[in-house]
């Protein structure tokens, strides 16, 4: 047969109630498999009627041996409407039947699964802080429960707050859903909003969440999932309908193999970005080895992860030694390497636009083939943006040989006025209170080198 007749084929068969006798529903099966009918159509067939058992299905569709030809099909679909005047309309009214049935068999199975969720979460105990999932990711137990296999169980609520699924982590963090249960719009909360000035933060995954929470003090609403982040944002800002709100996204920038993914495939920006514009929120991305906030916080610590996470609400550099820098780097992110022996020298210090260079050249040093486009989308909705932008289209007078020489020099000019500044508001604290022990070695230091 052509393709054409297996396609009527396929009509003719949603004619026949799938509930037909035995005898015929065989019959039926095999004149399938004789005319180059997949198995699935067959199977998806059947289990729209009563008594359907899928590994009967299975078994029974393996026995075929071409006793039966297509004309077998034709004949019983004839016998309900195929080829008559009311074909379309019975054809219809079998489709409804079917997507009917087929929504409560499903809603079913979603209230079976909720009460399944329901009875594991009762008769399970509070999780602590020593579950080698935790301890491994660094973050405590908050609401968190554990079940009799050891793992972990995070609550996923829906939008009235009742439990409509479970994620459960194994010891050795792998993670699933429970069975058949909803997640879609399912969210769970850590902390509370206690103005309408409370910052937000919406996460993929627990431990990223907890990460925040721990470090920040401020509430975070988990999605579970990229592709749920919209909804779950949705759902918050229709609660909180004031309060500033920040998607802190997974950046998922490596493939498998450890090779850098397209833009255009990393796939936690990508949604973040869409549940931000949904909201008008914003975006925070986390750079390192990893791909969240928790990997960041494990692998550099708490204060380079805070420094991260207040990207958000760095002052934009008025400097033009730091405009220079930014944008030489910008636009050559080989020059990273050339620096990478001054790093000790600026740490402590702080300056203005200073820890937008130092994260672009972490990020570059962390991925050597990043180049200028993803350093800009970095910076994509967040309030640097249009700075970052005009800065990597900046034109210098100086020749494509001298842009090595022109950098380094901005960089000690850079370090140079950092450090003057620290020393300065060293001192004139000591004017007025006295210094603690690390404040005076760091300003006997720098009084000696410089």
């Amino acid at each position: 047969m052509n393709l054409t007749d297996l396609t009527e084929l396929e009509r003719a068969l949603y004619f026949i109630p799938a509930t037909i006798e035995r005898e015929k529903w065989i019959e039926i099966g095999d004149a399938l498999k004789t005319a180059g009918i997949s198995f699935e159509v067959f199977d998806h067939w059947s289990s729209t009627g009563d008594g359907y058992n899928a590994k009967t299905c299975r078994q029974q569709w393996k026995s075929f041996n071409g006793s039966h030809k297509a004309g077998t099909l034709i004949y019983y679909a004839m016998q309900y409407g195929y080829g008559t005047n009311k074909s379309n309309e019975i054809a219809l009214e079998r489709a409804r039947a079917e997507s009917q049935k087929k929504a409560l068999q499903q809603a079913r199975l979603v209230q079976e699964a909720a009460l399944r969720c329901f009875n594991i979460w009762q008769v399970a105990t509070d999780a602590h802080n020593n579950h080698p999932y935790l301890v491994k990711k660094q973050v405590p137990a908050i609401g968190l429960r554990i079940d009799s296999r050891g793992h972990l169980l995070v609550p996923i609520l829906n939008a009235n707050n009742q439990l409509q699924s479970l994620q459960i982590i194994s010891p050795q963090g792998e993670k699933l859903f429970t069975k058949n249960s909803v997640t879609a719009g399912g969210f769970y909360q850590l902390g509370t909003v206690l103005a309408d000035s409370t910052l937000i933060n919406i996460t993929e995954g627990y431990a990223t969440a907890a990460t925040i929470a721990y470090l920040t003090q401020q509430p975070v609403f988990i999605a579970f999932s990229a592709s749920n982040l919209t909804a779950v944002a949705q759902l918050v800002r229709k609660r909180h309908p004031k309060n500033p709100i920040i998607i802190c996204a997974d950046n998922d920038r490596l493939n498998k193999d450890g090779t850098i993914r397209p833009t255009d495939k990393n796939t936690g920006i990508i949604n973040a970005q869409k549940a931000a514009q949904a909201i008008n929120a914003t975006v925070c991305i986390p750079y390192c080895s990893g791909s969240d906030f928790n990997d960041l916080f494990c692998e550099l610590g708490a204060d380079e992860c805070l420094k991260q996470l207040k990207r958000k609400v760095l002052q934009v550099p008025t400097s033009q030694i730091v405009r220079s820098a930014i944008a030489l780097l910008l636009q050559n992110p080989h020059l990273a390497k050339s620096v990478i022996d001054k790093i000790p020298k600026w740490e402590g210090l702080e300056f203005q636009g200073l820890d937008i260079f130092k994260s672009l050249l972490h990020t570059i040093l962390n991925y050597p083939a990043i180049n200028t486009n993803d350093l800009i989308k970095m910076y994509r909705g967040l309030a640097e943006e249009k700075v970052i932008q005009t800065l990597a289209d900046q034109k210098f007078p100086f020749s494509k040989e001298g842009v090595q020489a022109e950098f380094l020099d901005a960089v000690d000019n850079l370090i140079a006025k950092a450090r003057q500044a620290k020393i300065i508001e060293l001192l004139e604290k000591e004017k007025n209170q006295s210094l603690n022990a690390t404040e005076k070695y760091q300003l006997n230091k720098m009084l000696i080198d410089k």
